[in-house]
C-alpha cells in the first residue's frame, strides 16, 4: 500500500474493470465507498499481549483477519464491511489498526464489542478510548494518513515488501467491486451515448 491513490476520477469512461484494478487502487475505492455510504473512519487499539504476538509472527495481517472474522461471525455480524491497516506508532512502535466500517445499520456499540475483542480488550480507562469513530467526510484524505507510516511498518515487523499489511472482509470487497462496477457500465453507457454515430454526417 502506497501514499498516493490513482484511480481514474468518478464517472470517467478511462475506469479500467475491477480485476485490473491493483491494490492500491482497490485500497482507494474501499476508503471512498464506504464515504458514499455514510461509513465511518475506525482506529482500534491493540491489546499489549496481542501487539507482542503480532510483533513476532511472519503474516500479522493473516492472524488479525482470521481472528476478526470469528469475532464477527460469534457476535452475528458476518456482513459488516472492513477495511482495516496495520500500522506501528513511530515513537514507541505500538501496534494499531485503521481503516473503515459500512455498518449498515448495525449497532455501533455491537461492532464495538466484537473488534475489541478481536484484538484483544484493553483494560480500564485506557479501554475507553480503544476503539474510536467518526464519519468519513474526505475519504482521500483519510487513505493518505493511514498508509503514511506503511514502510516504517514494515520495518518495525521485519516484514519483506510486498507483504500486506492490509484486511479487507469479504462483505466490503463485494460491495465496492458492485459499486465499482456500476459507475463502469454508467460511464461507458454515457461514453457511447455521447460518442458520434458512424451515420453522423462528415
Amino acid at each position: 500500500m502506497s501514499k498516493t491513490c490513482t484511480v481514474s476520477p468518478r464517472y470517467s469512461p478511462l475506469l479500467v474493470p475491477w480485476a485490473k484494478l491493483d491494490s492500491d487502487q482497490r485500497h482507494c475505492e474501499f476508503v471512498r465507498y464506504a464515504a458514499r455510504r455514510n461509513g465511518y473512519a475506525v482506529t482500534l487499539r491493540l491489546s499489549e499481549p496481542f501487539q507482542i504476538y503480532l510483533a513476532k509472527h511472519r503474516y500479522p495481517m493473516r492472524v488479525i483477519g482470521q481472528r476478526m472474522n470469528s469475532a464477527l461471525r460469534s457476535a452475528d455480524l458476518g456482513a459488516l464491511q472492513v477495511f482495516l491497516v496495520l500500522e506501528a506508532k513511530r515513537s514507541r512502535g505500538m501496534l494499531h489498526l485503521h481503516g473503515v466500517i459500512v455498518p449498515n445499520g448495525i449497532d455501533r456499540d455491537r461492532v464495538q464489542h466484537a473488534m475489541r475483542r478481536a484484538v484483544g480488550t484493553v483494560p480500564g480507562h485506557a479501554g475507553s478510548r480503544q476503539f474510536y469513530t467518526r464519519l468519513v467526510y474526505a475519504p482521500d484524505g483519510w487513505l493518505k494518513y493511514i498508509a503514511k507510516d506503511v514502510a516504517s511498518t514494515r520495518r518495525f515487523l521485519g516484514m519483506q515488501t510486498g507483504r500486506s499489511l492490509c484486511w479487507v472482509s469479504r462483505s466490503m470487497t463485494q460491495a465496492a467491486r458492485a459499486g465499482y462496477e456500476a459507475r463502469l457500465r454508467g460511464a461507458i453507457n454515457v461514453a457511447n451515448l455521447e460518442a458520434p454515430s458512424a451515420h453522423s454526417a462528415v
